[in-house]
């Protein structure tokens, strides 16, 4: 009778910490939902889909971001192509935000082809937000990107910082970049990377390919907020 009544209570101890378990997974599942939502949500009017293009019909599509309320961000490959070996800028240049159908034309009036960053003026009447930064960012801190891949429409992506500062020689120059776990695609250049406290860390620029010279899948990589800071108070 006590061996029956023993496997009862411990029956009910196992039933009661399996319980536990399934329901912090749960509560974690539910919250990790209801986190992407938030940090989908509070960004998003940052955020804005870009299209370069000039009198050919030649077309580039990629991701921009207000660093103010005037100032978008992307990279200059975004709004620039390669012809005879030089870099030649596009000759127009339109912006769309997440919740409206048409584009409207925007202006660069400055650019850093050495370090890819390029800067547009925006004058339109669109509510917007602009991305504080932070400067401080650690490898396994979380990170958050928002960027119009394949020129889908802006989605939403989340992943980890693997590395810090990784050197690498890129538009043929070497610097420190930020290395994450992130899928990204064309498309997503110029996207910002962002913390837990929705602060811009960094810019989805480039992805590297490997000794056969295919793509890297599953890291991308990002310039330091520092170095667009200081390119835009220099230029």
């Amino acid at each position: 009778m006590d061996m029956k009544k023993n496997n009862r209570f411990l029956h009910s101890i196992i039933f009661i910490n399996i319980l536990i378990i399934v329901l912090t997974i749960l509560f974690i599942v539910l919250i990790s939902l209801y986190n992407n939502k938030d940090y989908y949500s509070k960004n998003i009017n940052k955020i804005v889909e870009i299209i370069a293009y000039n009198s050919e019909d030649e077309k580039s599509y990629g991701t921009g971001w207000f660093i103010d309320n005037e100032t978008i961000v992307t990279n200059f490959h975004v709004l620039s192509y390669q012809k005879s070996g030089e870099r030649i800028s596009y000759d127009l240049f339109e912006i769309r935000f997440y919740d409206e159908e048409k584009y409207e034309k925007v202006e660069m009036f400055k650019f850093d082809e050495k370090n890819d960053i390029a800067f547009l003026k925006y004058k339109g009447n669109h509510i917007h937000s602009y991305f504080n930064y932070q400067m401080d960012y650690k490898t396994t801190e979380q990170c958050f990107c928002i960027g119009n891949f394949l020129n889908y429409g802006l989605s939403y992506k989340s992943g980890y910082i693997s590395l810090e500062a990784v050197n690498l020689s890129y538009n043929d120059q070497s610097a420190n970049y930020i290395q994450c776990l992130l899928n990204i695609g064309q498309g997503d250049s110029g996207a910002p990377l962002f913390n837990k406290k929705n602060e811009i860390i960094g810019m989805i620029t480039f992805r590297t390919k490997g000794p056969s010279g295919t793509t890297e899948q599953g890291f991308a990589y990002a310039i330091p907020i520092e170095r667009i800071i200081m390119s835009f108070n220099e230029l």
